[in-house]
């Protein structure tokens, strides 16, 4: 029997390459460090303003994991600080 005399139909040739290509991406991949980096820099309070009812700002820790602010009351206002987006955004 010699090589010469295998026959294979087109969709045979397809599946085969593909599985070479796949082959070959998943070693590609699997030799790759992932690294999970967070995008966001700095703290995530320094991009809202926190204000109590009156407009008082509250006395907010963003070095503590989960950020906390410290309110005597749960009536809270929270938007978008000037430049906020910027802050959530950045690299």
């Amino acid at each position: 029997m010699r090589l010469g005399d295998f026959t294979f139909s087109r969709i045979q040739l397809i599946g085969v390459v593909v599985l070479i290509v796949g082959l070959a991406v998943g070693i590609y991949l699997v030799q790759k460090t992932q690294i999970f980096k967070p995008r966001a820099a700095g703290s995530i309070i320094q991009a809202f303003d926190i204000t109590d009812t009156n407009g008082k700002k509250l006395d907010c820790n963003g070095s503590t994991d989960p950020p906390t602010c410290t309110t005597s009351t749960l009536d809270v206002n929270i938007k978008l600080a000037p430049g906020g987006l910027e802050e959530l955004t950045k690299p």
